[in-house]
């Protein structure tokens, strides 16, 4: 259960009381037949960015403004140089947030 428990990402496991979820292996096939090749699942493959590329924020309350890419994690995570108020702050956001 540790090692389950120490994945990135997971925060706990599904419980009845003090009973862990089972899943049929049928419901276990079916997920697996929907991961790609890297074996991540959801269909939507998020872009990487090079390091000096321009990209705009698609969200959040920074939605619409340009910046310029400094560096990126394999966690989903960009670091982003944006120019705000006449200075250049360093940003981390979420892949996701960019385009």
């Amino acid at each position: 259960m540790s090692a389950i428990r120490s994945t990135k990402g997971v925060v706990d496991l599904v419980k009845f009381g003090d009973t862990c979820a089972v899943l049929p292996n049928e419901v276990i096939d079916e997920l697996r037949s929907m991961e790609d090749a890297d074996g991540m699942h959801g269909g939507v493959k998020q872009q990487r960015y090079a390091v000096g590329e321009q990209v705009r924020v698609v969200s959040g309350p920074l939605a619409g403004l340009l910046a310029e890419v400094s560096e990126q994690d394999n966690g989903g995570r960009v670091t982003i140089l944006m120019s705000i108020l006449a200075r250049v702050n360093r940003l981390v956001v979420p892949r996701n947030m960019l385009e």
